[in-house]
């Protein structure tokens, strides 16, 4: 919790101290119709009487003033906690293993950084209600008590509510609050396009993914602000009615007063009668009990946005990756056990019928699952006490594809640099299709053109070792052999794909071939 009260320390620090002079200016204006009934009573002067007519309007003008500066200050600490927040959490998601993330779904990652981290807002907003509710408390206490002990008992045990909402400010803040609705319908749908690019990050192309989320959190959170900027404005002016009415009942009596219309106890009768002293303590009644139901909630959400992750041990190089005896449980159900040597530099075709774990084998040397029995190994390692994503690049059969422009596509946003381009459309610009490197929304294309696009972006990375599931099952072919042939043409490249082509001249452009039924290698 000290983590995000010092992000939003200056703007909440601000709101108390213009929440403390609010206090004390509506606390003076018994005061200042106590003197104005005694000094007007004694002179019966029109002048003195707008003198105190003045006073009376700037105290409450200073009121709205601070108030509309205490709650602005509160939604600035609102958006810099949820720039804080909501970023510390897509970040920390996005740095799990990828054997983790899996636990959970993208909708519930989703939920947790839109609606569960509402409630650590709510919390200090509550907390903070409570301080300033006490703070009322306390400064009308020792004003009303000074004016009139038995008055004061009488403020605190009546409440009058008024309420009123004028129209003229409903149109505009309507269309406010719809340009807000319509920013997070934005900002979920690409927080849900970038999550599901999840499983072909690595530690090169992470931080670029975090950074493009960090674009579209602020655009969001920009658009909240404005929204909460123009509500403060609006509760303000709606609440001057209220003042209103304090304004013209206090001219019309001190101008009565002057003229002996009315007497002096019917004058103070009335002004202390329009103001309402008891809402301070309901607020502290009502805000820890809210403060208490969030508070277990919040303190989770924190916990989970500052959890270290674990960094293990990085793999920088590999001599041969040793499946042994690994086995994995579907339901209760023991699957085969799988057990074979991938050597560096050699090209891997996996073939299998359905179900025979092709996909699975491809899943544990990625680590997005581990292996229920046995174990892998790299070079004598534990693959699962090790990190394999800066060798290692997996292409899955649903290779996410963001919405966005083939350049943040390839190059992840930025995380690899667009010099590598110019080698990879050397080699691979004929098989390409034509219309990838100008399309600006690329999940819109065909299923052959997305795999393209993921093949490009994993030679992007040039990372010694491809794990390819199933890249050319949308791809005619023709393409399809093209650009296998180019994959398996790269020096110093370890690959293994799954394909469900069977015929022998496919099978014959691999060095080994590694067939599922019964796990065995044949040249």
């Amino acid at each position: 919790m000290k983590k995000i009260i010092k992000v939003a320390c200056v703007p909440l620090i601000v709101r108390i101290i213009f929440h403390i002079l609010y206090s004390v200016t509506i606390a003076s204006l018994p005061f200042i119709i106590k003197y104005m009934i005694d000094d007007v009573g004694k002179t019966r002067t029109l002048s003195a009487s707008w003198n105190y007519i003045t006073l009376f309007v700037l105290m409450i003008a200073v009121a709205m003033v601070a108030q509309y500066i205490s709650q602005k200050a509160s939604w600035k600490a609102e958006y810099k906690i949820f720039l804080e927040l909501r970023g510390r959490y897509f970040a920390t998601i996005m740095s799990y293993p990828k054997s983790r993330f899996g636990t959970n779904s993208i909708g519930n990652y989703t939920s947790k950084i839109e609606n569960d981290v509402v409630t650590t807002t709510e919390m200090i907003e509550y907390g903070l209600e409570i301080i300033e509710n006490v703070i009322s408390l306390v400064v009308y206490a020792v004003f009303l008590f000074l004016l009139n002990v038995k008055l004061a008992i009488v403020i605190y045990l009546v409440t009058v509510m008024t309420m009123f909402l004028p129209k003229i400010t409903a149109h505009r803040f309507a269309e406010r609050k719809n340009k807000l609705l319509l920013a997070t319908g934005d900002y979920l749908e690409k927080l849900s396009d970038l999550m599901q690019g999840f499983y072909s990050t690595t530690n090169t192309t992470r931080d670029g993914v975090v950074r493009r989320h960090g674009d579209e959190l602020e655009k969001l959170e920009r658009s909240r602000y404005q929204f909460g900027t123009y509500k403060t404005f609006v509760n303000v002016f709606n609440g001057s009615v209220m003042y209103l009415i304090d304004i013209v009942a206090f001219a019309v009596i001190a101008i009565f007063l002057s003229k002996k219309m009315i007497t002096v106890g019917v004058a103070a009768a009335t002004l202390t009668y329009i103001r309402e002293f008891a809402l301070p303590l309901r607020g502290v009644v009502d805000g820890i009990s809210a403060f208490k139901s969030v508070r277990p909630a919040a303190e989770q959400v924190i916990c989970e946005a500052y959890e270290k992750i674990a960094k293990k041990k990085a793999i920088k190089n590999f001599s041969n990756i040793v499946v042994d005896n690994v086995e994995k449980h579907y339901k209760g159900i023991r699957g085969k056990k799988y057990t074979c040597t991938i050597t560096a530099g050699k090209k891997y075709l996996v073939q299998g019928e359905n179900g025979s774990g092709k996909s699975t084998l491809l899943k544990m040397l990625a680590q997005v699952t581990l292996p229920d029995e046995g174990m892998l190994k790299v070079d004598n390692m534990d693959l699962s006490e090790v990190d394999i994503s800066n060798i290692l690049l997996y292409i899955p059969q649903e290779n996410h594809i963001f919405k966005e422009n083939f350049a943040n596509n390839i190059t992840w946003f930025g995380s690899v640099g667009k010099e590598k381009w110019h080698e990879i459309e050397k080699y691979f610009g004929a098989a390409m299709s034509e219309n990838l490197p100008t399309h600006s929304n690329c999940s819109k294309l065909s299923g052959g053109e997305k795999q393209q696009i993921g093949i490009l972006r994993a030679l992007m990375e040039d990372k010694p070792i491809i794990v390819l599931d199933e890249p050319f099952a949308a791809m005619s072919s023709e393409r399809e052999l093209v650009f296998t042939q180019l994959l398996l043409e790269m020096k110093n490249k370890t690959i293994i794909m799954v394909s469900h082509n069977k015929s022998k001249e496919y099978a014959d452009l691999f060095d080994e071939v590694i067939l599922m039924e019964d796990m065995r290698m044949c040249s």
